[in-house]
């Protein structure tokens, strides 16, 4: 006979128990570690030796018991949700590659249901859709992107009357693409043109190599620059470094122009300054 308290802390047939469990699936979903890290620090700080795969198996453990739990505690989500949640549902598909479908309480940001999906078809969408339903009851809404496949997904919450919305952030993504794209890709044809960008970063290059040698004879001849003068072309060619959001929520190259003209002043002194060699 086996020991029960045993049973509570190994899983049956197996040799790594549900604390290391948890903490290599925490380390690595919560605290967005790779699996050579999670090795080093198991090593360093517990003296346990694992190889990558066996860490890449014991985050599968993880996430199917997370689900076992989440499922478990179903009940207690849909009393939580009491009728007042909205289903939100969206996909992250690569061509060739399929993707992750997730279907969430967009008022309280709860994943309620998650699933690999080959391709984004209808007939792929609406089984997860209709399972979160049957699993939390109906929702106020849904929302959706624009696409056809995710309203053939919400096709059968919206044959029983359930409001079909779209995402304000996908609805004003296609409405500012259609006001914008065609003047935003004439401005980028033009840089490409008068290769704004490349002679930025050829020059930025050759600022680098006056900074770091201070015999370095280049385009400019012999002598030192302006510390600030590769810092501003940085800028030029990259803002504040902050990631930029997608077109149309942001214009790069109407930014990079408008940085330009913005820094023109400021070069032109500093090509002047008597400091520039």
């Amino acid at each position: 006979m086996g020991s029960q308290e045993l049973a509570q802390l190994v899983p049956p047939r197996q040799k790594y128990g549900y604390d290391l469990i948890v903490h290599v699936g925490l380390r690595r979903y919560l605290g967005c570690k790779q699996r050579r890290e999670i090795v080093a620090e198991l090593k360093e700080s517990k003296g346990i030796e694992l190889s990558e795969t066996t860490v890449t198996r014991l985050c599968d453990r993880f996430l199917l018991r997370l689900e076992m739990l989440h499922l478990l505690r179903t009940p207690q989500l849909r009393a939580a949700l009491d009728g007042m949640w909205s289903l939100h549902i969206d996909a992250t598909c690569e061509k060739g590659y399929g993707g992750l479908l997730i279907g969430m309480d967009g008022l309280r940001g709860w994943v309620l249901g998650a699933a690999r999906i080959a391709t984004e078809r209808g007939e792929t969408i609406q089984p997860l859709v209709d399972e979160i339903v049957e699993l939390y009851g109906d929702p106020l809404a849904t929302v959706r992107d624009l696409g056809e496949a995710m309203a053939s997904g919400v096709r059968s919450t919206r044959e029983r009357g359930i409001p079909d919305l779209v995402c304000h952030q996908h609805f004003l993504g296609a409405v500012g693409k259609k006001l914008l794209e065609s003047t935003h890709s004439r401005l980028r044809t033009m840089l490409q043109r008068c290769r704004l960008l490349g002679d930025l970063r050829d020059l930025l290059g050759e600022l680098q190599r006056y900074r770091a040698n201070a015999s370095y004879e280049g385009r400019f001849g012999p002598g030192k620059i302006r510390n600030g003068l590769p810092a501003l072309v940085l800028w030029c060619l990259e803002g504040e470094g902050h990631k930029e959001l997608p077109f149309p929520f942001s214009l790069h190259y109407r930014d990079i122009v408008r940085r330009c003209q913005a820094a023109l002043p400021n070069g032109e002194d500093l090509a002047e300054s008597s400091e520039w060699r």
